[in-house]
């Protein structure tokens, strides 16, 4: 009697996985969301910043908050001759300095900035620029994009 229980026991387990399994699968075999798979990033990306800046969560025109220990936004296009400002929305103090935490740069060095500070730098060169906040430089890391 021991190992038939066993024996139905076992065909459970195992009839239940293959069920769990087939409908964890058959979303995303249905093929509903491939259209929003073919969109591009950028397109996605700049929709989502239109809707976030509509709320009031992102800057508007050529400015970078620093907020709740990031860039934002992380990463910003903007053409030669365009100078960008960072403004710190942080209780926290931030920089703003190029390059990255294992090899920066001297291009950009704001200094500590700390709530409601401002820093802000013409890019007169084409280019992609990396840059960091020296006091927290594991989490916050942008990126300034010259065309």
């Amino acid at each position: 009697m021991f190992k038939r229980f066993n024996f139905n026991v076992k065909k459970s387990i195992v009839i239940l996985l293959i069920l769990f399994l087939s409908i964890s699968f058959l979303p995303a075999c249905s093929g509903g969301n491939a259209d929003t798979n073919k969109k591009p990033v950028q397109t996605t990306s700049i929709l989502k910043n239109k809707k976030l800046r509509k709320k009031k969560k992102m800057p508007k025109g050529n400015n970078v908050w620093m907020k709740n220990l990031a860039f934002v936004p992380k990463i910003k296009v903007i053409k030669v001759g365009t100078t960008v400002t960072w403004t710190n929305k942080d209780v926290a103090m931030h920089t703003v300095h190029t390059g990255t935490p294992e090899k920066p740069l001297p291009m950009i060095s704001s200094g500590t900035l700390g709530k409601g500070g401002k820093f802000s730098f013409t890019f007169t060169k084409k280019g992609t620029y990396k840059y960091y906040c020296t006091t927290h430089p594991t989490v916050m890391q942008g990126m300034i994009v010259v065309q």
